[in-house]
């Protein structure tokens, strides 16, 4: 029905990604979802300065089902949350539409929900221009979230 639908059968969050081919330095990036099964800690969201398709390497920055956010990071150091938080913005639960957004402009990051900022990052691990998209992790058994769209805007 026009969206890519994303779905998890695991219980263990392992997270499942889709790519571009694009690998922008300094942008926008945006995509609009729709939760249609999900519970507790499933979490969707975006994938960027992702260096290849296959590692798992970049930032991932999403949200739970409960309106909780987190970005984290795969780094060569390693993986780990580096910022967390609950955010009003977040239209939490089933059958609800989230519209998630990252600029990206050399180590800064700004991070959006629903067209509203929600919080700045500064990292420099993953500078080198990347792979963008996004992706799911599944701890409910049952997770559905459909993308309507995606899109980015190169920022120079």
């Amino acid at each position: 029905n026009g969206a890519m639908s994303l779905s998890s059968t695991s219980t263990i969050g392992f997270r499942t990604w889709r790519l571009t081919s694009p690998t922008p330095q300094n942008f926008y990036l945006e995509a609009v979802f729709k939760t249609v099964a999900c519970g507790g800690s499933d979490q969707y969201g975006l994938v960027y300065r992702a260096p290849d398709y296959s590692s798992g390497l970049g930032y991932y920055f999403g949200l739970t089902c409960t309106g909780a956010y987190s970005l984290y990071k795969w780094g060569n150091s390693g993986a780990s949350v580096v910022l967390q938080g609950v955010s009003p913005l977040v239209n939490p639960g089933v059958n609800q539409t989230n519209r998630v957004g990252v600029m990206a402009k050399g180590n800064s990051f700004t991070f959006y929900f629903n067209d509203k900022k929600v919080q700045d990052y500064t990292d420099n691990e993953l500078s080198d221009p990347g792979h963008i998209g996004v992706f799911i992790g599944g701890y409910s058994g049952n997770f559905n979230v459909q993308m309507d769209e995606i899109s980015y805007w190169d920022i120079h």
